[in-house]
């Protein structure tokens, strides 16, 4: 028995990180890693997530009436290839006195051609200067991604190169040969700073074993789910089945044998549930009665 299984990579980052795009395609480049880094975004997007991320709410208190609830957001109003206009809304609410009133309060207009905005000549209220903010922010954030962003960036790597296991949130298991490219991944995080990523030997233990096991089960599971859901479509279906959707269920059949493969020569001390077995038997079922219903 080996003194480890793998390694387990855990990544975390705060809430409010942000990272710059031009940094980050720099020093991937710098490590040749294939990490996959998004373009940096066009102002026109920019200002739509602007837009978008532009919804608070509050409360206003009145001698009289008492409190009136307050939200402001944006609305898409229309779009052509030259502009995008949002309108600005606000919904008011006061139980006392019935007042259940939604109205616009102003408009944005984005000249996609100038990647600048104008507002209409309504009052520029403290809502509507609010919003605007808002918006600034993100047109002014071109070159940073947040915690999502990195976070999903550093999730696709481990699992596309490295067929890292999902443990937990933020938690993965890579086998032992992958550590190169984890270690990369490490120097990335290291410069970039505020993003977190550790990387620990597993023991090769009874426990560690059923650990690494049920991750693999999860995961020859689901592929298991897809399949019969697939399935039962086309079998539901009057329908004679594409070529494509044929080959999905045939993808997800070697996609389960793999991870058992894996498991199987991973694991001495556990077993994982096989499944692909009675999917092969269920899809050779299936096949034939298309050749006798189709003749091919």
């Amino acid at each position: 028995m080996n003194d480890y299984l793998g390694y387990i990579v855990w990544h975390s980052l705060p809430s409010d990180a942000q990272f710059d795009l031009n940094v980050l395609t720099e020093l991937v480049e710098e490590e040749n890693i294939p990490l996959q880094v998004p373009s940096t975004p066009t102002k026109a997007n920019l200002f739509k997530r602007g837009c978008k991320n532009a919804t608070f709410k509050y409360d206003e208190e009145h001698a009289k009436v008492g409190v009136t609830k307050r939200k402001v957001y944006v609305r898409p109003s229309k779009e052509t290839n030259e502009f995008i206009e949002r309108k600005i809304a606000r919904h008011r609410v006061n139980k006392s006195s019935g007042l259940n009133i939604e109205e616009d309060i102003g408009t944005l207009t984005f000249d996609k051609r100038t990647g600048t905005y104008e507002y209409s000549d309504e009052e520029l209220t403290e809502d509507f200067v609010r919003v605007m903010a808002i918006i600034d922010g993100e047109l002014n954030s071109n070159n940073l991604i947040d915690h999502l962003a990195m976070r999903n960036i550093v999730r696709t790597f481990l699992e596309d190169q490295l067929n890292a296991l999902w443990l937990r949130s933020g938690t993965y298991f890579i086998e032992k040969e992958d550590l190169p490219l984890a270690k990369d991944l490490e120097d990335v995080c290291i410069v970039l700073g505020q993003s977190d990523l550790r990387i620990i030997p597993l023991v090769n233990t009874l426990d560690q074993q059923d650990l690494v096991a049920r991750a693999f089960q999860t995961e020859i599971n689901k592929k298991l789910s897809e399949f019969d859901e697939l399935l039962a479509s086309l079998k539901a279906s009057d329908k004679q089945p594409t070529s494509p959707q044929i080959s999905n269920l045939e993808t997800l059949i070697k996609g389960m044998k793999y991870l058992e493969c894996r498991a199987s020569s991973l694991l001495d001390m556990v077993i994982v549930v096989e499944q692909s077995y009675m999917a092969t038997i269920s899809y050779e079922t299936y096949t034939n009665s298309l050749k006798e219903k189709y003749g091919k």
